[in-house]
């Protein structure tokens, strides 16, 4: 049996450019910090009991079990790396996507989600995609694109 679970966002996990990394062609390394907490661990535990007792009523006997965390890139559905919201401070983007610090580069992935939990995505993303290029379409339309 196995599971899985959702993390929540925390302030100590983050992307970041590391300061040494590179790639092959010299590019500075995306470098990832991650961490997973108390609500996390108490996930772990409550799938564990759940499973023992799930194989328990169908008359299965659990002899051992093992847990281990999810490792980045492990449910290939992580995202959230670039949150929306007002405040630069605090959000990579706007609430249309656009980078803070960019203001020529607008997100339209799977990185502005602040969760997702174990279900696919796609269709969320196409729909905060679409949302947010109608925005910049009536943008330029307006003549009101500001870089």
């Amino acid at each position: 049996m196995a599971g899985s679970g959702e993390g929540l966002w925390s302030k100590d996990n983050l992307v970041d450019i590391d300061p040494e990394a590179k790639d092959a062609w010299g590019i500075p390394a995306a470098r990832i910090q991650l961490t997973f907490g108390e609500n996390e661990q108490k996930m772990v535990d409550e799938m564990v009991r759940r499973s023992r007792d799930l194989i328990e009523a169908a008359g299965g006997v659990v002899t051992a079990w093992q847990t281990s965390s999810s490792i980045p890139g492990g449910q290939i559905h992580e995202q959230g790396t670039c949150r929306m919201g007002d405040d630069p401070s605090k959000f990579v983007t706007n609430r249309w996507g656009r980078c803070h610090d960019v203001p020529n580069l607008w997100i339209g992935d799977g990185a502005l989600h602040v969760t997702c939990a174990t279900q696919n995505p796609t269709l969320t993303l196409l729909a905060v995609a679409m949302r947010n290029a109608e925005h910049l379409a009536e943008q330029v339309v307006r003549r009101d694109l500001r870089v």
